[in-house]
């Protein structure tokens, strides 16, 4: 069994690494919200029949939305700039990247692996990290992770949910509770907020980072990774 230092090592990111997700993130919802407030202020703006403080306030809206508009434009050139190449990297890897993040989770364990000859779009370290980010949400109860080569089918799609992932085949890493005795009564989990450096790691991997109502079938998390054969 491998030491405590080296799995820290192998499941940690720095501060900066850390840091730079948070802030890709934030860059890209921020662009959003301030597409939606520029967009409803201008429509205000045709509609109104009233008062000039209206068309006024409206206009002010209009002006502070379009400059912080530009100003993050100009955080999201920078991370344009940030390499965008997703990279493969063996499964094996990925399966011990895992391995050393539960192996560091009191009373969670890992099962179901399988040495597959293939490759997924996550750098080791960062899944690492992902899973320990995750594993620290959970309740304080025994889990298992699975970590399993996925095949989605197109009839498995539900079209209505944007949430479903697309066809295809994925190196899925489940994060589940032992126990199947799950207390109907408490509501679905929410996501915690310390999540958002983890999903946005998943999300510049061309994964996605799913949070389950563990009620029916134990899974709290998924992350399902592109996999590709050698």
């Amino acid at each position: 069994m491998k030491t405590i230092e080296p799995l820290v090592t192998e499941c940690q990111l720095s501060n900066l690494e850390i840091m730079g997700a948070l802030t890709s993130r934030l860059v890209h919802d921020l662009k959003n919200k301030l597409a939606v407030i520029a967009g409803n202020a201008q429509f205000g703006c045709m509609l109104s029949k009233d008062p000039q403080r209206m068309v006024t306030a409206l206009n002010n809206v209009l002006r502070s939305s379009e400059d912080a508009a530009r100003c993050l434009e100009q955080m999201a050139s920078l991370r344009r700039e940030l390499s965008q190449v997703i990279p493969l990297c063996p499964v094996a890897e990925l399966q011990a990247a895992v391995r050393a993040a539960v192996e560091l989770t009191e009373g969670w364990i890992m099962v179901g692996t399988e040495d597959e000859a293939g490759m997924a779009t996550m750098p080791p370290r960062w899944l690492g990290f992902v899973v320990r980010q995750l594993l620290s949400t959970c309740p304080a109860a025994a889990g298992e992770v699975k970590v399993e080569h996925l095949n989605i089918a197109p009839e498995d799609v539900n079209q209505d949910n944007l949430d479903d992932p697309f066809p295809g085949d994925y190196l899925a890493v489940e994060i589940q509770f032992v126990s199947r005795e799950i207390d109907r009564s408490v509501p679905p989990a929410e996501e915690p907020i310390n999540t958002l450096a983890a999903r946005e790691l998943v999300r510049r991997s061309g994964g996605i980072l799913l949070l389950r109502d563990p009620r029916p079938s134990g899974t709290l998390w998924s992350i399902l990774l592109p996999w590709r054969p050698l």
